[in-house]
């Protein structure tokens, strides 16, 4: 949960320095590398995914929430 948390603050901070900016104006490697930080913490895998999995057009964001969603809900009841 911290770990969680620590990725929510980094990314928060980097949003109140630049308050006017849009998600698609961001650098991507930026983004991914959040993203690759938040999956490390929730997803298991057989080979650790590189930044470009992130990075890439064809990575669905919607798991990488529902993940992070579940657990969070999850982290509540126990």
């Amino acid at each position: 949960m911290k770990q969680l948390l620590d990725v929510r603050a980094e990314i928060d901070k980097y949003i109140e320095k630049h308050p006017d900016m849009t998600i698609d104006e961001i650098d991507r490697s930026l983004v991914a590398k959040w993203w690759k930080r938040k999956a490390d913490i929730l997803w298991e895998s057989e080979k650790e995914l590189p930044v470009s999995f992130f990075e890439s057009e064809d990575f669905e964001i919607t798991w990488l929430k529902k993940s992070e969603d579940f657990f969070l809900n999850s982290r509540i009841y126990l």
